[in-house]
C-alpha cells in the first residue's frame, strides 16, 4: 500500500500487515499534512493519494484516523449498525431459522394476550425487524472490563473487520503508549491482518521493528 502527496518526494509503502512510522518533525508541516488527511478522510479534496496495486482507493472509506485512545466510542453506529445486520444473518441461518421464527410468533402472541386486556383494538406488523429488536435489547460491545490500550486495539479491529478500513493512522502515540505497547501492535497488526501509519512529531529509538519515514525540523525528507 502506498500513501503519497504531491509536496513529498518519496513515498509512504507501508508493508501489508506492519505498522510504518511518519515522523514530521516541522510543526509546520506537522499540522499541514495532519490538517489534510482529515479533510480527506472527511470526504473533502485534498493532495493525499492512497494506492493498493496501482489502484487509487477512496481515502474517506480507506482511512481510519486516531488522535486519541479518550475519544473513542466502541460502539458508534456505524459499529453497531453492521453487528446488528450480521446478527440479523445469522438469525435468518439454516442453523437458527426456526429458533428465530419461534421467538417471532411467541412475541406476537404475547402481544394478543395483552391485547385481551386493552379497550380498543391494535395491530402490530406481521414481522419482526431484528435489527430493531437487537436496538432495543441493547446489544453492544462489552468494554467495561477492557484497558485504554485494549480499546484502541477493539476499535482498529472494528474498523477493518467490520468497516472494511485499509489503514489505520495513530497520532503522536509516544505520548500514551509505551514501549512494549508499541512491540504488542506490532505483533497486533500482522495477526489480525491490519497496515497501520504511526504518525508522530518526534522520533523515537526503542524499536527497530518499524520502517521509519522523516520529515526533519528543516522539512528536509530523510
Amino acid at each position: 500500500m502506498i500513501l503519497a502527496h504531491s509536496e513529498l518526494t518519496e513515498s509512504l509503502h507501508i508493508s501489508d500487515f506492519e505498522v510504518t512510522e511518519w515522523i514530521v518533525e516541522s510543526p509546520e508541516l506537522f499540522i499541514q499534512y495532519l490538517n489534510e488527511l482529515s479533510v480527506q478522510i472527511n470526504g473533502q479534496n485534498g493532495r493525499f493519494v492512497l494506492s493498493r496495486n496501482d489502484k487509487e482507493l477512496n481515502i474517506s472509506k480507506s482511512i481510519e484516523i486516531i488522535f486519541s485512545p479518550f475519544l473513542l466510542e466502541i460502539n458508534e453506529k456505524k459499529v453497531l449498525s453492521k453487528i446488528y445486520l450480521e446478527l440479523q444473518d445469522i438469525a435468518n441461518d439454516e442453523n437458527t431459522y426456526l429458533k428465530t421464527r419461534e421467538l417471532v410468533t411467541a412475541i406476537h402472541q404475547y402481544f394478543l394476550d395483552i391485547e385481551q386486556s386493552y379497550s380498543m383494538t391494535l395491530s402490530i406488523y406481521d414481522d419482526i425487524d431484528l435489527q430493531s429488536l437487537f436496538k432495543l435489547l441493547g446489544v453492544k460491545i462489552e468494554v467495561n472490563s477492557l484497558s485504554l490500550f485494549e480499546i484502541l486495539l477493539q476499535y482498529m479491529k472494528l474498523q477493518t473487520v467490520l468497516l472494511n478500513k485499509k489503514l489505520i493512522i495513530l497520532v503522536n502515540t509516544n505520548s500514551y503508549l509505551t514501549e512494549t505497547q508499541i512491540q504488542e501492535l506490532c505483533l497486533f497488526s500482522q495477526h489480525n491482518e491490519i497496515n497501520i501509519l504511526l504518525y508522530e512529531s518526534y522520533q523515537r529509538y526503542f524499536t527497530k521493528k518499524i520502517k521509519t519515514y522523516i520529515i526533519d525540523t528543516d522539512k528536509c525528507e530523510i
